[in-house]
């Protein structure tokens, strides 16, 4: 049960950084594009 926890835990953080990692792609090409990657990952 502990095991499941802490990989769940690990998977989000992953998530979470490719999702900054994307969104920040998205800035640096326009607005609209951080608009599809919010839809898209949230």
């Amino acid at each position: 049960m502990l095991n499941m926890a802490i990989a769940y835990v690990i998977k989000m953080i992953l998530t979470d950084i490719n999702h900054l990692i994307l969104v920040s792609l998205r800035l640096q090409s326009s607005i609209t594009g951080y608009e599809v990657a919010w839809l898209v990952f949230t």
